[in-house]
């Protein structure tokens, strides 16, 4: 199942879809208000709301339903202002280049030190990356459907709705 948050061209609220083909159905609409609008408050829900959203879909998807092309909606952060930003070891162009594949195909795995952690997840962010930390606060390249574009990242994460508050230079 794949979710999106989305809101329709003619200025529509934002909403909860889930993608049947390729057409973006309202998880909130289909339910008749059962599911949520709202990506983290569906997240909140647990099972109970993704069984049903899982139900609606395949019934949406048996029906023919029409939902909305994708050039009918603005795609938005699939979790506006999440309480969180969690990473995983390939987030990081440096950690892409830690898998080291040997002769017979088998891969070994560098992770990274207690040590080297803390250079990044500190105290102050209780073990979270920061937003004041290199990673974050640098040139990043991004690909889009425009191309590509570098970004200040905390930049690109402001514009994305990411921060309460937009990002000053003197943030950076």
């Amino acid at each position: 199942m794949k979710l999106a948050t989305f809101k329709t061209q003619d200025g529509g609220a934002p909403t909860i879809g889930g993608l049947v083909g390729d057409r973006l159905i309202d998880l909130a609409e289909a339910s008749n208000g059962a599911l949520p609008p709202a990506m983290i408050e569906f997240l909140e829900q647990g099972d109970a709301a993704t069984q049903l959203a899982r139900r609606l879909l395949d019934e949406a998807d048996a029906a023919g339903a029409a939902g909305y092309a994708p050039g009918d909606v603005e795609l938005m952060s699939p979790v506006p202002r999440p309480g969180k930003i969690i990473h995983t070891s390939c987030n990081f162009d440096a950690h892409l280049e830690e898998p080291v594949q040997g002769p017979d195909g088998e891969q070994t795995w560098i992770y990274p030190s207690r040590s080297e952690c803390d250079n990044c997840h500190t105290p102050e962010a209780g073990g979270a990356l920061g937003l004041r930390v290199q990673q974050l606060n640098g040139p990043f390249d991004y690909t889009g459907a425009d191309g590509p574009t570098r970004l200040n990242q905390l930049t690109a994460l402001s514009g994305a709705g990411y921060l309460e508050s937009p990002v000053s230079p003197d943030m950076r």
